[in-house]
């Protein structure tokens, strides 16, 4: 058997409560929450309020764009796209750019302050109590297909028993084109090396790229070509060891030694509309490929906080295409507490029968 779980913001997002049910200033944000989440954070944390800041700064030298702060309903990904579309216009010389770069640089910033301390955890939450069931289950193995940039999942793989010594991020990865890079201090995660057994607990895909995916840029804030690169491009991405999110983009490192010296920034696919403007790389594209192949081949398919958005097209055509091909699949399983989530997995899946679980323990409790 074969299994396939989709993990969307709202996992992340559970097994952040099954640690700390009550402090709800310390749970990642979601779409519809973000900026909200931000003002919170900001008013006892330093960088989240500079980071505040300077998006508000760059909105003000900008002109070009709202304040989503004095909107109160705007959504991450409405706001990301109206400022991507801004920029895409104009490229470069957009003076949207700024605005685009400050607010990734605050979503590294919220993501780090809200899901780094549950990657510290060595205690069981929601999402291993979830993975460990699957990997029991499904004697040919199980593929994690995620829309998270967080480090949540990674941490999962490294408490997993029996597994020390057998991975690596690469091959937990998909064994995608990704070069290592190895901090020589703090929580670490294994790169790939010589005699790695590359016998990762289970696969992890991430379809939106990772805050631990680095691309080299020349200069300390990116400029356009590396935020949104050509269709298909070879960019070296390299895949850094390092457990927890890395707020400081003015990180350098050496591509060889004596070499030059480059500043990383992270490979993630922003919330926006006009996805296959990044996804078209080449590394992403395999990404894509993979996941699309595992649901074609699974046997079951569980979606753990993951409503399938509108906004979300890209995704909801591979899901929806490979699930009416994929003939073995008489149901879909949605941990959410979200009731109306059901009936909207069935219409867009066209699947026969999807079963609602309010959370992961009435989940494990039915299986």
């Amino acid at each position: 058997m074969r299994t396939v779980l989709v993990v969307g913001a709202g996992g992340s997002l559970a097994h952040a409560a099954s640690y700390r049910p009550k402090r709800t200033s310390e749970h990642p944000p979601l779409d519809g929450d973000f900026f909200a989440k931000a003002t919170t954070i900001a008013a006892r944390q330093t960088t989240i309020r500079s980071g505040v800041r300077s998006v508000r700064a760059a909105l003000a030298a900008s002109g070009q764009t709202y304040d989503p702060w004095d909107r109160g309903s705007v959504t991450m990904e409405q706001f990301f796209a109206d400022v991507y579309y801004a920029v895409a216009s104009a490229a470069a010389t957009s003076s949207s750019l700024p605005v685009f770069i400050e607010t990734l640089r605050l979503y590294r910033r919220v993501l780090a302050q809200t899901t780094d301390w549950m990657t510290a955890l060595n205690r069981q939450g929601h999402l291993d109590r979830l993975l460990r069931r699957e990997i029991d289950r499904a004697d040919d193995g199980v593929t994690v297909v995620t829309f998270n940039h967080d480090l949540v999942l990674e941490s999962v793989a490294a408490k997993l028993p029996r597994t020390s010594g057998r991975w690596c991020l690469r091959s937990l990865y998909g064994d995608v084109a990704l070069r290592s890079l190895n901090w020589p201090s703090g929580r670490t995660h294994p790169n790939h090396k010589a005699g790695c057994a590359h016998r990762p607990p289970f696969e992890l895909l991430k379809l939106h790229g990772s805050m631990n995916w680095l691309m080299r840029s020349p200069k300390i804030t990116p400029d356009f070509g590396t935020l949104f690169p050509p269709q298909r491009t070879q960019r070296q991405i390299y895949v850094a060891n390092r457990a927890d999110i890395m707020i400081d983009a003015r990180i350098s490192a050496q591509a060889k030694p004596g070499g030059r010296s480059w500043h990383l920034w992270p490979l993630v696919v922003p919330p926006i509309y006009d996805k296959q403007r990044v996804t078209g790389m080449t590394l992403l594209q395999e990404v894509w490929d993979r996941a699309n192949a595992a649901i074609l081949g699974a046997d079951r398919l569980v979606l753990f906080g993951y409503s399938i958005p509108e906004a979300d097209v890209l995704a909801r055509q591979m899901l929806r295409t490979a699930v009416r091909q994929n003939g073995s699949l008489d149901c879909v399983d949605c941990i959410n507490p979200d009731a109306s989530v059901a009936p909207k997995v069935r219409q867009i899946l066209d699947a026969k029968v999807v079963r609602l679980f309010v959370d992961v323990p009435a989940y494990l409790k039915w299986g």
